[in-house]
């Protein structure tokens, strides 16, 4: 049978035994960084970097070419998939 005991402790204090713990589990050395601000396209913005139409670029979504996210109603690109993309159509042109 486990045996539990309630304790009453200041939130302060509390705070301070959360934060060790983090610490102790995500290591002192390993800071918390934010994801970088990743700024996301509309389908028409999306089509016209790349120079295509709007049914090219659905194509292309549905081939698997380009990572569409949909965003409640919404289909978006983030713009660092289409700058890869874009160097990859670079790279495969050149070769």
């Amino acid at each position: 049978m486990n045996k539990q005991i309630l304790v009453s402790i200041p939130l302060n204090e509390f705070e301070k035994i959360q934060k060790n713990w983090f610490r102790e589990v995500l290591g002192e050395n390993k800071p918390i960084t934010p994801p970088p601000d990743e700024k996301y396209l509309t389908r028409q913005e999306t089509a016209q970097i790349l120079q295509v139409t709007l049914p090219t670029l659905s194509d292309w979504v549905k081939r698997g070419k380009i990572r569409a996210y949909k965003i409640n109603t919404r289909i978006r690109f983030k713009k660092s998939d289409i700058e890869n993309a874009l160097i990859e159509v670079v790279k495969y042109k050149r070769s």
